[in-house]
């Protein structure tokens, strides 16, 4: 999805930063992600559960990963919703032409030869909330400024009215826009 030029939107993902390896048939986002996300430096990318540990679990365990989050440091996350079947994902190419970050997007199956797009509601084609960060309501704001209402009124109007996209939040002192969409 993007927001450049306050939009329109594109499907859009990249990220992923390693941690240490666990193996475990059980996978779990309690690995305190402010732990994880904390000792990021602005561009790194990173999962939950970390990749490391879902390359080292079964193949059952990819079958239904709750509460998978895909981000990069500065630029957003994609947080998924339902459960998400990563056996058919090639988690070494993960970020490389599934899921993609770019200045006011994230990309999910950006190149198809990579990962064709899954039907809805399979693979990581499910509902999802996304936080897209440092995109501003206006071209020169940056945080801290003033943004005008209206500004901000109509881009969550633009947002509102992408079939499948519902607008959650903008936090205007940061530049981060939070929206779900149904499916990618």
């Amino acid at each position: 999805l993007s927001l450049h030029d306050a939009l329109p939107i594109s499907s859009a993902v990249r990220t992923a930063p390693p941690s240490t390896p666990v193996k475990s048939n059980f996978l779990s986002t309690a690995a305190t992600p402010s732990l994880v996300l904390g000792s990021l430096r602005i561009g790194d990318t990173y999962t939950l559960p970390p990749l490391e540990v879902l390359r080292q679990s079964e193949p059952s365990a990819l079958k239904r990963v709750s509460n998978f989050v895909v981000g990069q440091k500065g630029f957003g996350q994609i947080r998924f919703l339902a459960p998400v079947d990563l056996t058919g994902i090639d988690l070494d190419r993960l970020f490389d032409g599934i899921v993609q970050f770019g200045e006011g997007e994230a990309v999910l199956y950006a190149d198809p030869e990579c990962a064709p797009k899954a039907e809805a509601g399979e693979g990581l084609n499910v509902p999802a909330e996304i936080r897209i960060e440092r995109v501003w309501a206006h071209p020169n704001a940056r945080p801290g400024s003033e943004i005008s209402p209206d500004r901000v009124r109509a881009i969550t109007d633009k947002l509102r009215a992408q079939p499948g996209t519902h607008f959650v939040d903008y936090d205007a002192g940061n530049g981060v826009w939070t929206f779900t969409v149904d499916h990618f």
